[in-house]
This record gives structure tokens, sequence and C-alpha cells, in this order.
């Protein structure tokens, strides 16, 4: 319910795995995002705990890696 912004939102992709805490609070905020003007996009990943991105070795990090370069390559037109 927050009034619009004074300056335009930055693009947003929230990643987050199924199993992490924060999972509904990351489901409602790219809806929120786009609510206020802004682009944005989300994706949860498995069964994944938090931070699962952080484990740079794992496939499931690397896709989820690729899917946020692929967001940023979208918005910023590379």
């Amino acid at each position: 319910q927050a009034p619009p912004p004074v300056r335009p939102l930055p693009p947003l992709f929230a990643i987050c795995g199924g199993g992490d805490p924060v999972l509904r609070d990351t489901e409602r905020l790219a809806p929120a995002w786009q609510r206020l003007g802004a682009e944005a996009g989300s994706k949860t990943y498995g069964k994944a705990i938090h931070a699962f991105h952080a484990f740079l070795w794992t496939p499931l990090a690397r896709v989820a890696w690729a899917d946020q370069h692929a967001f940023l390559d979208r918005v910023l037109e590379r």
C-alpha cells in the first residue's frame, strides 16, 4: 500500500529457494514492485535453502545466476 515512488524504481529480479523461510515475502515482492510501475520478475528454485546461490559450484546456483544475468541482459539491452 505504498504511495508511488518519487523516482522510478530500478528493475528487480528476486530469486528464492523453495525451502527458504523468506519464500512468501519473495513471492510478493515482484508483484508489489510491478504495481509501483517498475519492471520485476522472480523465480523459485526447487527446495533450495536460503542463499543457495552463494554455493557457486552447485548446478542450481549456476542456473540461478544464469537467470539473473539473462534478466539483466534483457532490461539493460546488452
